[in-house]
């Protein structure tokens, strides 16, 4: 069901779906996503008016309860996590609701395909990305160029990528390249 459902495509078959389609079901609502983009100021006027975010264990990805609480689920990490993040915020900033029988409602699919859409694509800007981990106190994680860029001034000496302190790194070692 999910390979049907466009929170599931990738950027290339979302952005698609969208510019082609989703954005003529709900035109007011990809209008209000060009005209109040996601700033560091929107994100710090929804805190500052209740919003919160919690995780605990769900199916979902997340949901925005009541408009004031982003409940996560908390074994997302990296990219999922944080375009999930994003995802919520957009659906409080635009005040976007989906049932819970979205699945079968063409409206709530195509507005969820405008906020999903919306979300990746403010989740690539690195000032917005540090701006919105940072202000919901989750832990920095770099896994793509966007978050590289949002988090390498950060860093003392060279940024090291989450597997270097896996299991690769006994043979990193300046001795064992050498070999």
């Amino acid at each position: 069901m999910m390979e049907d459902w466009p929170c599931g495509y990738n950027w290339e078959k979302l952005d698609n779906y969208v510019l082609n389609h989703a954005n003529k079901v709900n035109p007011l609502l990809f209008s209000l996503i060009s005209k109040k983009p996601l700033t560091n100021q929107s994100i710090d006027e929804l805190i500052r008016n209740g919003l919160r975010l919690e995780s605990m264990k769900l199916e979902s990805y997340g949901h925005l309860l009541g408009g004031r609480v982003i409940i996560l689920r908390e074994s997302l990490k990296g990219y999922e996590r944080d375009k999930t993040v994003f995802h919520e915020v957009l659906h409080a900033l635009y005040g976007v609701k989906v049932s819970k029988d979205c699945f079968g409602d063409r409206i709530a699919k195509e507005n969820n395909a405008l906020v999903e859409w919306a979300a990746r694509r403010f989740r690539a800007q690195p000032n917005l990305l540090r701006h919105t981990i940072k202000s919901f106190g989750l832990e920095i994680e770099v896994y793509d160029l966007a978050s590289y860029y949002a988090y390498n001034h950060l860093q003392q000496g060279q940024l090291q990528f989450p597997f270097v302190n896996g299991k690769l790194a006994p043979y990193l070692s300046i001795g064992n390249l050498m070999d």
